[in-house]
């Protein structure tokens, strides 16, 4: 019996072996591969490529690398309508075998769909199958069609584009006034829906029962599509079960839509909504309503609650009742309405206000509506505001915006190791323009810069503001130019054109980067920077790019004394000629500076001594601190004969006195600001002690002059004598 059944077994595996060598015999991919590419063009009336064919023996059918459908002609977006990563054929046997294609099933897998609307009433995926012309060989069906994983582009006409991914579809076979199922999952399995489509012979009108479920809400339609000229006529009823919102919240928190995650939210939605008009051009009829509203858990400290809000729909405006949303003592109210919601330029009015609120409750009701600005922010203090926002809701048209918005006192974090951001008497008022206003505050300290008395021009536009022109007090002097901060980067990347008079430098320093006691004197600059502040002043520092032309009268070198450095170089210095003190005063310092990631360079920095001048080149790190700089110190005449002229010690080895009995002493500094290293510069000097030609500086008049020759040196270049 066993021996029987292992013969029969045995047979039975060779028969379906041989089957299948058959149908790889009988069945060429390759030559069924045009026929494929034909069939799909006669049934979608598009331009079709597809890629290599293979045979799928189970299910049997072809397999195609890739697809690529193209789009309609009226179209200029640069992409295809649809393209498949891969695409699986499932056909009839006997055709198959005479070498035709009869098609039961496509299976695409990563598909990517673009639907572009042409005009109002008009889109991409109506002209699909339509017409033909002549050849067209009759009625053609593509069975039925799944998708997995589908990604779907959407440009309506005047908006951007949107993308929606994670989609997955299925549409049953299509037969002439028989039902179609359809089913489909968006956003991660959140949001399901099922639908019949019936389409009967045209001109007879299409009905369609639907629904969606997200959470515990489901949306029931049920009406008719009638096809016309000029668009598709709806005739549809949509209602919405009144339910309670808490699992639709939690999906909406999941996939970003809105509330933040691990937010506990009760309330119910119902309402129903007459749908009539086109496709292109919806006319709605009815009224929503959410009730109960209670936001609570995170990092809220008391629940956030809202009154009923209502919307109705007409076939012209969408309309909010006056609303109002709270969280203790602190409560935010508000309307709005959109016009003309079913053409291309749809338009918004908005209008927010709130008296004498708390703005750390403002922060958290923000939070817990899922706003992403808010994620992370922490505040205290006060806010008062009354804002409208109204303006076309397309792209290229920005929204206009008026009224203002003031605070006392208040401190802002934007996240928990973010320096706090304080203000004083703030009065920000907003000129109906877009993103545009005046603001003016006693005072303003956002790390590392404390402006006092500020006023200012406001511009917003797609996270970019701009303050133009600014004024105020900052560290005694004053400031004046424009700051751009760009908050769609992070960190905020700030770029700043300002001029500066009479601003303490060394508290100006000591705030920008990590250096301390470097230098002291009122500074006078003009200056193009670009920065990303970060939680460490380090950041800071390491992000700073641009240049500065800057000047200070009257101040000090702190970290070291250039004539007592000079002196041990030179010499010079003994009991009867002692240089007192650590630092170096100066009448003046001038210079440009260029900065690259923290990086500052110069090759004309000068300082003016009362008994010479010292001109600097090279490079200094104000991160690290390390220095990498050259330095020639020309001492004026009488101060030169007064430490010995040409009987120092390191005449000829470390200094030279020029023919105008000047002593020209060239170092090399490094080690950092607070540890400097001088030592002799052997190359400066050894050109030095062959040209003799380093002009005096002991008149003021000469200034230029006598550090034009000292550059020379850096450069290697000899000055003609005049």
């Amino acid at each position: 019996m066993a021996k029987k059944f292992l013969i029969a077994a045995g047979a039975l595996a060779a028969l379906v072996l041989a089957g299948a060598l058959s149908l790889r015999i009988l069945i060429s991919p390759e030559k069924l591969r045009p026929v494929l590419q034909a069939r799909l063009e006669e049934a979608l009336h598009r331009k079709v490529e597809i890629g290599n064919a293979s045979l799928s023996l189970w299910p049997l059918g072809l397999g195609v690398e890739r697809l690529s459908v193209a789009d309609d002609a009226r179209v200029r977006s640069g992409r295809p309508f649809a393209t498949a990563e891969s695409l699986l054929v499932r056909a009839r046997l006997l055709p198959l075998l005479r070498g035709n294609v009869e098609i039961e099933s496509l299976h695409l897998r990563k598909p990517a769909v673009e639907l572009v609307q042409l005009a109002p009433g008009a889109w991409n995926y109506e002209t699909l199958g339509a017409g033909g012309g002549e050849g067209a060989s009759g009625t053609v069906s593509l069975g039925a069609i799944e998708v997995a994983g589908m990604d779907l582009g959407v440009t309506k006409a005047g908006s951007p584009r949107t993308l929606y991914s994670g989609i997955d579809l299925s549409v049953g076979a299509f037969t002439e006034g028989r039902p179609i199922p359809v089913r489909f999952s968006a956003l991660h399995g959140e949001l399901t829906g099922a639908a019949t489509l019936t389409a009967p012979p045209a001109p007879a009108p299409k009905s369609l029962d639907a629904s969606l479920r997200m959470g515990s809400v489901r949306l029931l339609a049920k009406g008719t599509l009638t096809p016309r000229e000029g668009g598709t006529a709806l005739a549809i009823d949509v209602t919405i079960p009144k339910a309670g919102i808490t699992e639709l919240a939690a999906a909406a928190a999941k996939v970003g839509l809105a509330f933040s995650p691990g937010m506990n939210v009760k309330g119910s939605l119902g309402g129903t909504v007459a749908v009539r008009g086109t496709a292109g051009a919806p006319a709605l009829s009815g009224k929503a309503e959410l009730t109960g509203l209670d936001v609570s858990g995170g990092q809220l400290r008391e629940p956030v609650r809202g009154s009923t809000i209502q919307l109705e729909f007409t076939p012209s405006v969408i309309r909010s009742q006056p609303f109002a949303i709270a969280t203790g003592g602190t409560k935010v109210s508000g309307f709005f309405l959109v016009s003309n919601y079913s053409a291309a330029t749809p338009r918004l009015d908005a209008t927010v206000w709130a008296e004498d609120a708390d703005l750390g409750g403002l922060v958290r009701m923000a939070q817990a509506y899922g706003v992403s600005a808010a994620q992370g922010m922490t505040a205290a203090g006060d806010a008062g505001f009354h804002v409208r926002v109204h303006g076309l809701l397309s792209a290229g048209a920005p929204l206009q915006v008026s009224g203002s918005i003031n605070s006392r006192k208040a401190e802002l974090r934007t996240s928990p190791s973010a320096q706090p951001i304080q203000i004083e008497q703030a009065a920000i008022k907003f000129n109906g323009g877009t993103g545009t206003g005046d603001i003016a505050m006693a005072r303003l300290v956002s790390e590392p810069f404390p402006l006092t008395n500020l006023s200012a021009s406001l511009s917003m536009r797609q996270g970019v503001a701009t303050l133009d022109p600014v004024r105020a007090t900052l560290y005694d002097g004053q400031f004046e130019g424009v700051i751009t901060a760009d908050t769609n980067l992070t960190p905020t990347r700030v770029e700043v054109r300002s001029k500066m008079e009479r601003v303490d430098s060394e508290r100006l320093i000591a705030a920008a980067t990590p250096l301390r006691k470097v230098l002291t004197g009122a500074l006078f600059s003009n200056a193009d920077l670009r920065f990303s502040p970060g939680p460490g002043k380090d950041d800071l520092a390491k992000s700073l790019n641009g240049t500065m032309s800057l000047k200070l009268d009257n101040g000090k070198l702190l970290a070291m004394s250039v004539l007592g450095e000079v002196g041990k170089v030179a010499q010079f210095l003994n009991k009867s000629n002692p240089v007192q003190g650590q630092v170096t005063p100066f009448l003046g310092l001038t210079g440009d500076i260029r900065l690259t990631g923290g990086v500052a360079s110069t090759d004309n920095l000068a300082l003016n001594l009362d008994v010479g001048t010292v001109a600097v080149s090279g490079t200094m790190n104000l991160v690290n601190e390390s220095l990498n700089l050259k330095m020639v110190t020309t001492l004026s005449r009488a101060y030169t004969e007064q430490m010995g002229g040409t009987r120092v010690g390191g005449y000829l080895t470390a200094a030279v006195v020029n023919q105008k009995g000047e002593m020209v002493v060239p170092t090399l500094i490094s080690g950092t600001f607070s540890a400097p290293r001088v030592m002799p510069d052997a190359a400066a000097m050894a050109k030095l002690k062959v040209q003799q030609i380093i002009p005096g500086l002991a008149k003021p008049g000469a200034l230029n002059e006598g550090l034009g020759g000292v550059l020379d040196l850096f450069k290697g270049e000899k000055k003609e004598q005049k």
